[in-house]
């Protein structure tokens, strides 16, 4: 048999090759860090430097390992003064909802970054983890509860981040003012039940897939306690064009109107790791040096979108590049140390910009109109629930909580601007009827509670009543357009109770469905509770499942926060 093909001669010699070629990468990567540090920093004597220990490395014909000993050596003036910079490696795993896949698999892939980033820790010491979202950690509490306690444990270890201000990372656009509030509040309200972290644990808003950005967002932001914004797409990205006011600076003040700001990290590289900036993540760390003059640089790895999170060969790869001596500091680090470690020091340099940051991808405010329509809708159905539910004194807050969360969740960055599949336009239209039934019952039940303390039998005292507000006999139809079925009382006198959610006096047209009434729609009359009559028009007749009906509208004024008779 011959001796060179052994199988322990054979692993002897893969082993000497694979060594090399970590010699060769690590020396290459310090040579073009090298290159492009020197011309940052710009001491005169390193060119001469780099480029003996180039000439060292290219005509080696010995040992490999000496020669990279040397080449360093004659480097060592440049590692010691790169040493100053540091890299903090942030692990991340990008979770989108239900963008290509349905809201199982979103389950599903959440489970599987978390097992396996919780796995890493566990070999890994000095690993840590960032995650946004409070939906991600809602779902893992509901389906795996045990994974969730593991995670808890992590948070109080300090290694897992928990870079959640909003419920997801939302559509900044489309959503409206008091939605993004509602994000803040009910994120932080979970964040602190969950983990004990209050607001000023929290300063930090992860938006890296974010497709659009209003300039009203620094000024929310900072009214909720937030300082600082992490974002990718700030009007164009990766694999595609870019329109506007470009390139990005790499570190900015973001002013709102009131002139609130918030610190902004527009992303260098990419956030997820298959987009790969290659092996030397110290040279995207020298350009963001050179545009800041900082000395630290945020390095977000891992796998996302599917999630994944950080992988076994990028941790190893890291924890080398710590031990290279001509390179920068590297450490596992967090978003908000980051952060932190950069606002102590003075950003008076930083360019503001005061506007809006977009845009992004052609459609994603006009396709899905099903999803932008129901968003809409489900705001104001929880606004009107909650307005009315305080009115009448009723308690609705867990009911309410519960509405909220499914507007909030189908206003993620790939639901809302309808970029997802039909999986995804399917679970969001599912949960907004949910937010419908919940509204609409909440609505109900305080509007009887309105409508029973008010004296609607003296608008006709001699003629009986039946009925209230949405207490009636009609065939429950039209919530869809008002979160509230269009249905009526018997009788010929037949009082309603309309409410004006808004906070200031409306006169508007009032659609009235009336049931069963048997009478001609020229005979019917509209009298307030001053008894003056209004102008009515017929609309139309018609039947709902055995029910005949017709239409009237007529023009109401109703106060502020108020009802009229």
């Amino acid at each position: 048999m011959d001796p060179l093909t052994t199988p322990r001669l054979l692993r002897q010699v893969a082993q000497s090759a694979e060594e090399s070629k970590k010699l060769l990468r690590r020396i290459g990567c310090e040579l073009e860090f090298a290159r492009a540090f020197a011309a940052l920093v710009g001491d005169s004597a390193w060119p001469a430097l780099i480029d003996q220990a180039t000439a060292l490395i290219d005509n080696c014909t010995g040992d490999l390992t000496d020669a990279v000993a040397k080449a360093e050596t004659l480097l060592a003036p440049i590692g010691e003064a790169a040493k100053k910079y540091t890299i903090h490696c942030v692990g991340h795993g990008h979770i989108d909802m239900n963008w290509m896949w349905s809201w199982q698999e979103t389950v599903a892939t959440t489970h599987d970054t978390f097992a396996s980033v919780l796995q890493l820790m566990k070999e890994y010491p000095t690993l840590t983890y960032s995650q946004s979202q409070a939906s991600v950690y809602a779902l893992t509490e509901k389906y795996h509860p045990e994974l969730f306690q593991e995670i808890q444990e992590r948070v109080k270890e300090g290694r897992w981040e928990v870079t959640a201000a909003h419920w997801v990372e939302g559509e900044k656009n489309l959503a409206s003012g008091e939605s993004i509030a509602r994000h803040l509040l009910y994120t932080r309200r979970y964040t602190q039940e969950k983990f004990g972290l209050g607001a000023d644990e929290l300063p930090l808003d992860w938006e890296p897939d974010t497709f659009g950005h209003a300039n009203t967002i620094p000024t929310i932001l900072a009214k909720g306690g937030v300082k600082f914004y992490y974002a990718c797409r700030l009007g164009g990205g990766f694999d595609h064009a870019v329109t506007g006011e470009f390139p990005r600076p790499k570190l900015f003040w973001w002013e709102g109107p009131d002139g609130s700001r918030v610190l902004v990290n527009k992303e260098s590289t990419w956030y997820n790791s298959y987009v790969n900036i290659g092996d030397n993540i110290a040279v995207p760390a020298v350009e963001f040096f050179k545009d800041t003059k900082l000395t630290d640089w945020m390095n977000v790895f891992g796998i996302g979108n599917h999630g994944g999170g950080p992988t076994r060969l990028e941790v190893d790869y890291l924890l080398e590049t710590a031990t290279w001596p001509v390179y920068p500091t590297i450490i596992f680090g967090t978003a908000k140390g980051w952060y932190e470690t950069v606002a102590a020091g003075d950003l008076s340099h930083l360019p503001v910009l005061d506007h809006e940051l977009n845009y992004e991808f052609t459609g994603c405010y006009t396709t899905q109109t099903l999803i932008k329509q129901a968003n809409r809708f489900g705001e104001n159905y929880c606004i009107d629930a909650e307005v009315l539910a305080a009115v009448t004194d009723r308690d609705s807050r867990a009911l309410l909580r519960e509405a909220w969360i499914n507007v909030l969740f189908n206003q993620f960055h790939d639901i809302l601007p309808g970029s997802g599949v039909r999986q995804t336009r399917e679970h969001a239209m599912a949960i907004f009827q949910e937010t419908g039934a919940i509204t609409g019952a909440i609505k109900r039940e305080a509007g009887k509670a309105l409508a029973a303390g008010v004296n609607t039998a003296a608008l006709a005292p001699d003629l009986p009543t039946l009925g209230g507000f949405g207490s009636g006999r009609g065939a429950g139809i039209g919530a869809m357009e008002s979160g509230i079925s269009k249905s009526g009382g018997g009788g010929s006198v037949r009082p309603y109770v309309i409410w004006n959610p808004c906070a200031w006096e409306r006169t508007e047209p009032v659609t009235i469905r009336l049931y069963d009434t048997g009478c001609e729609p020229g005979r019917v009359v509209a009298r307030d509770e001053d008894g003056k009559a209004h102008p009515t028009f017929h609309l139309f007749n018609g039947e709902d499942w055995g029910h005949k009906y017709i239409e009237i509208l007529f023009f109401a004024t109703v106060p502020a926060l108020g009802y009229k008779t």
